[in-house]
Protein backbone atom coordinates (compact mmCIF):
# COMPACT_ATOMS: atom_id res chain seq x y z
CA UNK A 1 0.00 0.00 0.00
CA UNK A 2 2.39 2.53 1.45
CA UNK A 3 4.64 1.60 -2.30
CA UNK A 4 1.31 2.37 -4.35
CA UNK A 5 1.36 5.35 -2.41
CA UNK A 6 4.98 6.69 -3.31
CA UNK A 7 4.41 5.84 -7.02
CA UNK A 8 1.26 8.00 -7.27
CA UNK A 9 2.79 10.64 -5.67
CA UNK A 10 5.64 10.50 -7.79
CA UNK A 11 3.32 10.29 -10.99
CA UNK A 12 1.80 13.20 -10.06
CA UNK A 13 5.14 15.08 -9.47
CA UNK A 14 6.60 14.15 -12.58
CA UNK A 15 3.11 15.19 -14.46
CA UNK A 16 3.58 18.62 -12.46
CA UNK A 17 7.41 18.93 -14.16
CA UNK A 18 6.35 17.61 -18.13
CA UNK A 19 3.51 20.53 -17.44
CA UNK A 20 5.43 23.35 -15.95
CA UNK A 21 8.08 22.31 -18.68
CA UNK A 22 5.19 23.09 -21.76
CA UNK A 23 4.63 26.81 -21.73
CA UNK A 24 4.68 29.07 -24.28
CA UNK A 25 7.28 31.09 -23.92
CA UNK A 26 9.27 27.40 -25.05
CA UNK A 27 7.27 28.36 -28.41
CA UNK A 28 8.86 30.63 -31.02
CA UNK A 29 6.78 33.41 -31.53
CA UNK A 30 4.72 33.48 -34.66
CA UNK A 31 6.02 37.12 -34.99
CA UNK A 32 9.40 36.56 -35.01
CA UNK A 33 9.26 35.57 -39.25
CA UNK A 34 8.58 38.65 -40.24
CA UNK A 35 9.40 40.62 -43.58
CA UNK A 36 11.60 43.55 -42.38
CA UNK A 37 11.85 46.99 -44.23
CA UNK A 38 13.87 49.69 -43.56
CA UNK A 39 13.25 53.34 -45.02
CA UNK A 40 15.97 54.91 -46.56
CA UNK A 41 16.52 58.31 -48.50
CA UNK A 42 17.51 57.76 -51.84
CA UNK A 43 19.33 61.08 -52.45
CA UNK A 44 22.36 59.64 -49.41
CA UNK A 45 20.93 56.66 -48.03
CA UNK A 46 20.35 57.50 -44.45
CA UNK A 47 17.35 56.39 -42.89
CA UNK A 48 14.35 57.92 -43.92
CA UNK A 49 11.47 58.95 -41.63
CA UNK A 50 7.84 58.75 -42.76
CA UNK A 51 5.27 60.96 -41.10
CA UNK A 52 2.39 58.96 -40.88
CA UNK A 53 1.81 55.74 -41.89
CA UNK A 54 -0.72 53.02 -42.50
CA UNK A 55 -0.08 49.45 -43.69
CA UNK A 56 -3.16 47.23 -44.94
CA UNK A 57 -3.51 43.89 -46.31
CA UNK A 58 -4.88 44.44 -49.92
CA UNK A 59 -8.14 42.58 -50.79
CA UNK A 60 -8.99 42.67 -47.05
CA UNK A 61 -9.80 45.35 -44.13
CA UNK A 62 -6.79 44.35 -41.97
CA UNK A 63 -4.94 47.04 -41.21
CA UNK A 64 -1.47 46.03 -40.34
CA UNK A 65 0.27 49.39 -39.35
CA UNK A 66 -2.01 52.33 -38.15
CA UNK A 67 -0.87 55.79 -38.23
CA UNK A 68 2.51 55.38 -37.01
CA UNK A 69 4.56 58.27 -36.95
CA UNK A 70 7.91 59.23 -37.93
CA UNK A 71 8.82 55.94 -38.85
CA UNK A 72 11.91 54.40 -40.13
CA UNK A 73 11.29 50.74 -40.00
CA UNK A 74 8.89 48.32 -40.02
CA UNK A 75 8.19 44.75 -39.70
CA UNK A 76 5.18 42.85 -41.68
CA UNK A 77 3.50 39.18 -41.25
CA UNK A 78 3.66 37.22 -44.50
CA UNK A 79 0.92 34.29 -45.73
CA UNK A 80 2.22 30.76 -44.97
CA UNK A 81 -0.67 29.59 -47.42
CA UNK A 82 0.35 31.83 -50.60
CA UNK A 83 3.70 32.38 -52.60
CA UNK A 84 2.62 36.13 -52.51
CA UNK A 85 1.44 38.79 -50.32
CA UNK A 86 0.37 42.00 -51.01
CA UNK A 87 0.60 45.33 -49.01
CA UNK A 88 -1.04 48.66 -49.73
CA UNK A 89 1.02 51.66 -47.98
CA UNK A 90 -0.53 55.13 -47.37
CA UNK A 91 1.78 57.50 -46.88
CA UNK A 92 1.31 60.90 -45.19
CA UNK A 93 3.74 63.41 -45.02
CA UNK A 94 4.14 66.95 -43.79
CA UNK A 95 5.38 69.74 -46.20
CA UNK A 96 6.48 72.70 -43.46
CA UNK A 97 7.11 76.04 -45.59
CA UNK A 98 7.92 79.37 -43.22
CA UNK A 99 5.74 82.38 -45.01
CA UNK A 100 6.46 85.82 -43.58
CA UNK A 101 3.55 87.93 -43.58
CA UNK A 102 3.26 91.77 -43.59
CA UNK A 103 0.90 93.96 -41.96
CA UNK A 104 0.62 97.47 -42.04
CA UNK A 105 -0.22 98.76 -38.81
CA UNK A 106 -3.02 101.75 -37.89
CA UNK A 107 0.17 104.44 -37.96
CA UNK A 108 1.33 103.42 -41.93
CA UNK A 109 4.01 101.75 -40.85
CA UNK A 110 4.50 98.24 -41.61
CA UNK A 111 5.50 94.93 -39.15
CA UNK A 112 6.58 91.14 -40.00
CA UNK A 113 6.01 87.92 -38.67
CA UNK A 114 7.29 84.42 -39.67
CA UNK A 115 4.02 81.73 -40.22
CA UNK A 116 4.76 78.55 -40.87
CA UNK A 117 2.64 76.70 -43.14
CA UNK A 118 2.38 72.43 -42.75
CA UNK A 119 0.42 71.09 -46.14
CA UNK A 120 -0.25 67.31 -45.80
CA UNK A 121 0.00 65.66 -48.69
CA UNK A 122 -1.33 61.74 -49.15
CA UNK A 123 0.59 58.93 -51.23
CA UNK A 124 -0.75 55.22 -51.62
CA UNK A 125 1.17 52.20 -53.02
CA UNK A 126 1.05 48.65 -53.44
CA UNK A 127 3.78 46.39 -52.51
CA UNK A 128 4.00 42.85 -53.94
CA UNK A 129 6.36 40.35 -52.33
CA UNK A 130 7.10 36.71 -53.54
CA UNK A 131 8.38 33.70 -51.31
CA UNK A 132 8.60 30.55 -50.71
CA UNK A 133 7.09 29.32 -47.42
CA UNK A 134 7.99 26.31 -45.49
CA UNK A 135 6.41 24.82 -42.68
CA UNK A 136 8.21 23.01 -39.58
CA UNK A 137 6.23 21.18 -37.16
CA UNK A 138 8.16 22.06 -33.57
CA UNK A 139 5.95 20.32 -31.09
CA UNK A 140 2.30 19.44 -30.43
CA UNK A 141 2.28 22.76 -27.91
CA UNK A 142 4.13 24.81 -30.56
CA UNK A 143 2.51 23.72 -33.82
CA UNK A 144 3.53 24.19 -37.09
CA UNK A 145 5.72 27.33 -37.37
CA UNK A 146 6.83 28.98 -41.02
CA UNK A 147 10.16 29.85 -42.41
CA UNK A 148 10.28 32.56 -45.65
CA UNK A 149 12.60 33.20 -47.87
CA UNK A 150 12.11 35.89 -50.18
CA UNK A 151 12.19 36.09 -53.91
CA UNK A 152 11.46 38.84 -54.95
CA UNK A 153 9.61 42.38 -54.78
CA UNK A 154 7.68 44.76 -56.53
CA UNK A 155 5.84 48.15 -56.14
CA UNK A 156 3.97 51.07 -57.72
CA UNK A 157 6.13 54.74 -57.69
CA UNK A 158 3.74 57.01 -56.40
CA UNK A 159 5.96 57.71 -53.07
CA UNK A 160 8.09 54.64 -52.99
CA UNK A 161 10.97 55.52 -55.76
CA UNK A 162 12.77 51.99 -55.31
CA UNK A 163 12.88 48.74 -53.15
CA UNK A 164 16.16 46.71 -53.09
CA UNK A 165 15.48 42.68 -51.47
CA UNK A 166 18.88 42.42 -49.37
CA UNK A 167 18.65 39.54 -47.60
CA UNK A 168 16.29 37.02 -48.71
CA UNK A 169 16.27 34.76 -45.86
CA UNK A 170 13.27 35.65 -43.20
CA UNK A 171 14.50 34.82 -39.28
CA UNK A 172 13.94 35.20 -36.23
CA UNK A 173 17.34 37.55 -36.96
CA UNK A 174 16.57 41.11 -36.88
CA UNK A 175 18.04 41.20 -40.23
CA UNK A 176 16.65 43.48 -42.57
CA UNK A 177 15.21 42.00 -45.42
CA UNK A 178 14.04 45.14 -47.94
CA UNK A 179 15.43 48.86 -47.70
CA UNK A 180 12.60 50.89 -49.42
CA UNK A 181 14.30 54.41 -50.55
CA UNK A 182 12.06 57.63 -51.10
Amino acid sequence: MRHLQLLTLASILLMSLAAAGCNDTDCPMGSANELKIRFLSVADTTQFAIDTLTVTASGTDSVLINLENDVTYITLPLNGTNLETTYTFHFTTISRDTVIIYEYLPDGSMTTRDTVITVPHEYADEVVVNYTAQQQFTSMDCGLVYSFDLETGRHSTNFIKSMVVVNTRISEENEDNIYMFF
